[in-house]
């Protein structure tokens, strides 16, 4: 073994690298964030959709009024 050899690197591959780092990557990211829409779409959107369907179903505007008025929310002060 002459120690010409055993002094040899391999070049680092320098051309390219961000293309060939990038088509790895978007494709990963493009994936987390429609993953990611998914979830909170499936998570917390609908279940917050039907919490307020569920609340506004219950909801009687006139007795939250009453309630109010007894309470002395509209009275004026000052």
């Amino acid at each position: 073994m002459s120690s010409a050899a055993a002094g040899r690197l391999a070049k680092p591959k320098l051309r390219r690298l961000l293309l060939d780092s990038l088509k790895v990557h978007i494709p990963i990211a493009i994936g987390l964030a429609v993953a990611t829409q998914f979830s909170l779409k499936f998570f917390f959107k609908d279940v917050r959709r039907e919490k307020i369907a569920e609340f506004y179903r219950t909801y009687d505007a006139e007795k939250e009024a009453e309630r109010l008025e007894r309470i002395g929310f509209f009275e004026r002060k000052g």
